[in-house]
Order: structure tokens, then sequence, then C-alpha cells
């Protein structure tokens, strides 16, 4: 639930901060997988500028650290508790996932229903739930930050592209191949 708490919707925690009222970021996202038999990851990502990476970093441990300390309110425990029933019914439309979804449970839960009991048990879930486990999960000294730049700036794309259209032939080249096959 803290995935949908921080970053599902416009009115989520990280999107209202950073995207509408700082300004930092173009776009957030988090996720988090939790298998039974082995560890999983919590996941947030970001599309920002470059140059706002540190602000962007310290932006995001405040917003954690406030959920550290229990500041949120119940209305987004509750938000996040019908967004994640109404993805997981809306997410089974087709006999193929329907199918699917029964394999991913056992793979997952080693049950048919993992994922109904996964659904069911949110609505168990307390604000100090949410708290204990933030504080218990979200260790800064274990974060892995990833950044990725591109090699060009955005000012040069357009020369880049440009370069990269004289080598590409603009008509294509029919080719018959020893065997008689033509690609």
């Amino acid at each position: 639930l803290l995935d949908f708490i921080l970053s599902n919707g416009e009115d989520s925690l990280l999107y209202t901060s950073l995207v509408e009222d700082q300004k930092l970021a173009y776009s957030v996202r988090a996720s988090s997988y939790t298998p039974n038999e082995t560890t999983g990851y919590f996941d947030i990502t970001f599309e920002i500028d470059y140059d706002k990476k540190d602000a962007v970093q310290k932006a995001l441990y405040e917003i954690l650290d406030q959920i550290k300390a229990g500041r949120f309110d119940q209305k987004r425990l509750d938000r996040a508790r019908k967004q994640k029933l109404a993805d997981d019914i809306l997410g089974v439309d087709t006999i193929e996932d329907k199918v699917a979804r029964v394999g991913q449970s056992f793979l997952y839960g080693y049950s048919p229903n993992f994922f109904e009991d996964y659904v069911k048990n949110f609505k168990h879930v307390e604000h100090s739930d949410v708290v204990r486990v933030a504080k218990q999960y979200l260790d800064y000294d274990r974060a892995v930050i990833s950044l990725l730049k591109p090699k060009v700036e955005a000012s040069q794309m357009a020369t880049a592209d440009a370069d990269i259209g004289k080598l590409l032939p603009q008509q294509p080249i029919k080719k018959t191949l020893d065997n008689g096959v033509r690609v």
C-alpha cells in the first residue's frame, strides 16, 4: 500500500509535492515486489532534469521521513486500499489474464488464491502498520540510487538526429540471399 500512498495518482504524496508543488520532477512512480520465498524490493522512479537530482533526493527523504513519523492522514491509506482493490479487479479482463493470475498465484504463494488473499489482507492494514514497515524497510543506507543521463544534451539532440538520418538509407534495399530468400 505504501507505493500507492506515495505515487498512485495525481493526489499521491510524491506527485503533489515533487511534480505539482515544487516542480522538481516530470513524473514519479513507485512499485514493490514482495515474493514469499525471498526478499523483495521497493522502487521509486522519477523523471527529472539532471541538475535537480540532489533537490529531488532531499525532498524524497523529507516525505519518507514524514511517513516514518506517521505524518500522513488516514484518507491516504483508505484511498490506497480502494485503489489497490480496483487495480486488482480491473487488472483481470480476459481468460488469459485469469489463467496467468492462477499460475502466478501458485508461483508467488503456492496457492490459487494468493492474489485474492493478498488484496483482502489490505483491509487489515492500519496506519501504524504503514509506519512500522516504513521505518523497517526504508533505510537510506541500503538505498540503491541509479541515474540515467543521455550522453548528449537536449540542445544537441536535433543535430545528432540529423546526423543519424544522413547515415540511414532513404529507401529499403532489397537483397537476394544465396539460398534465394529475398530480404
